[in-house]
């Protein structure tokens, strides 16, 4: 059973999260509040306490208490990695340095929050899921970003939840539940590259990929390869781990090597990982005169890369930005939707920031 405390706590927040009372607007006095509920002074300023600092209202002295211009169920949102930066064995993707950064630049300028939650895997005792959990059960939440599929959350009964608007980054299509998904659309980038790389007259094609993506683009890649004129031989669309992507020197070393009697003049390389390492390996061959290269990268923050490429990928920010819009619509009550987000060139990205 429920405390006098815990009544008063949840009613006057049922009430702000409902809108009867609104931001800004001044609550009732604390006399009014132990009459209404029969409590006592310190039940009734222990309960205003932890509304205060769960971000709810404020007090001013001679004016009362009011609730915040800027409530957390309305401004607060949380961007949540199933792992840790650069911990264990789980890889830690360059896309998701870029949303940590455009995350920190949205919550800096305000009023909206954006925290990132690190560790959120499904298990109770890790600091993430805690973190959540309770932002949850205090519904100080405006609604939850997912860098990546959250299906280890399964068992936890958030997803199933439809009063919490929740989106989630995820490499397959469709919607799976109770959030909206947003998928980068790397086939989208095969035939932007090519159609770049056909028209600057590439007649022969190599693809450095990962795991993940060789299966699914191979044909595409082949296909369109085909149709454009050029040639894309099986043993030129290669493989490589982004655990040991520094091994991408050497593969482009040998595959571009002047003493080959037949190679390729261009080169997608389809993870941001591999660039450095395999643009590298181009400058060690003495060919980055003649061969064009179409590279995977993250905007505003590109991998490096020592010579001139043509950066193809995703912007950060923009992709943030779309996910709160989403998490708007569900709030409003719209049903979950899926959405490929396209890729764009270097110079395309103020277009869409």
């Amino acid at each position: 059973m429920a405390s006098r405390y815990d009544e008063i706590r949840d009613s006057l927040r049922s009430e702000i999260i409902s809108g009867k009372i609104s931001p800004g607007q001044t609550i009732p006095t604390r006399v009014a509040i132990q009459q209404q509920y029969g409590a006592g002074p310190m039940t009734v300023n222990r309960a205003l306490i932890d509304l205060q600092d769960d971000g709810f209202l404020e007090a001013r002295r001679g004016q009362g208490t009011r609730v915040v211009d800027y409530p957390p169920h309305l401004y607060n949102y949380q961007l949540a990695f199933g792992n840790h930066p650069n911990v264990g064995e789980e890889m830690w993707p360059r896309f998701y340095n870029v949303l940590v950064q455009a995350a920190a630049t949205m919550d800096a300028k305000g009023p909206l929050r954006m925290k990132c939650l690190y560790g959120v895997d499904g298990h109770v005792d890790s600091d993430g899921m805690a973190q959540l959990s309770r932002l949850v059960e205090s519904q100080r939440t405006a609604g939850i970003i997912f860098a990546s599929s959250p299906h280890k959350l399964e068992e936890s009964g958030l997803l199933d939840r439809t009063d919490i608007p929740k989106v989630a980054f995820r490499t397959g299509r469709g919607t799976v539940g109770h959030y909206s998904t947003i998928a980068l659309d790397m086939s989208s980038f095969v035939e932007k590259a090519l159609d770049h790389l056909a028209t600057l007259n590439c007649k022969r094609l190599a693809v450095l990929t990962v795991g993940g993506l060789i299966e699914r683009y191979s044909q595409q890649l082949m296909h369109g390869a085909k149709a454009r004129g050029m040639e894309m031989q099986p043993y030129w669309n290669l493989l490589m781990s982004q655990k040991e992507a520094h091994s991408a020197a050497n593969i482009t070393h040998l595959l571009f090597n002047p003493s080959q009697t037949k190679r390729p003049d261009a080169l997608i390389i389809m993870d941001d990982n591999l660039v450095e390492h395999a643009t590298s390996g181009l400058i060690a061959a003495g060919v980055t005169d003649q061969v064009k290269v179409v590279a995977h990268c993250n905007f505003p923050w590109p991998a490096p890369s020592p010579i001139s490429i043509r950066r193809l990928g995703f912007d950060g920010p923009q992709a943030l930005k779309f996910s709160l819009s989403q998490l708007d619509l569900l709030r409003e009550g719209h049903q979950p939707t899926h959405h490929d987000l396209k890729p764009v060139f270097e110079d395309e990205v103020s277009v869409y920031s």
